[in-house]
């Protein structure tokens, strides 16, 4: 998420229940600066486990911002200050918190998913700004191969069982 989205994130708009076929839940997204923006996001078992957790110190409230604040708006709408302490006291190394939502994009990249999944993920209006996070390997590539075959096995099979039907080409 971006920032400004985790920001005015709402206990109202974050389900720990998955969806069907999910495993650990998703959080709506009714805000962005684009329609695009305006999504459901999926959780990991540890941003569950964090939020969670973060409901619980909270006495459970039913709604309400995630993350309140003494600020006009109810909620914290910056983390600059908080950010240079954390930095400071931890001793690492300082980075611009925008990079965590950039390095998590690179690693779904990595991981195998295609640019329209990190679109749809990560709230982007075009599909061009997606692809910057998909960096193929040459392992990437073959194992786009052995999927091709994979499918292709399993559709070959299938035309077996039904004759007069095409049969797929290796």
């Amino acid at each position: 998420m971006r920032p400004e989205e985790v920001f005015r994130m709402r206990i109202e708009n974050v389900h720990f229940a998955p969806a069907p076929n999910c495993t650990f839940g998703y959080i709506f997204n009714p805000f962005g600066k684009s329609r695009n923006a305006r999504r459901n996001i999926p959780m990991t078992q540890r941003v569950k486990v964090l939020l969670e957790f973060r409901i619980e110190a909270m006495s459970k409230p039913e709604e309400g911002w995630m993350f309140p604040a003494n600020t006009v708006t109810g909620h914290m709408d910056r983390l600059k200050t908080q950010h240079a302490q954390a930095l400071k006291a931890s001793k690492v190394k300082a980075f611009v918190l925008y990079s965590l939502r950039h390095t998590m994009l690179t690693r779904l990249g990595q991981s195998g998913a295609d640019p329209f999944t990190i679109q749809k993920i990560a709230g982007h209006s075009s599909i061009t700004i997606s692809t910057r996070y998909v960096h193929p390997t040459p392992e990437m590539v073959e194992k786009a191969f052995v999927g091709l075959e994979n499918l292709n096995r399993i559709k070959n099979a299938e035309a077996e069982k039904q004759p007069n039907q095409p049969t797929q080409i290796n």
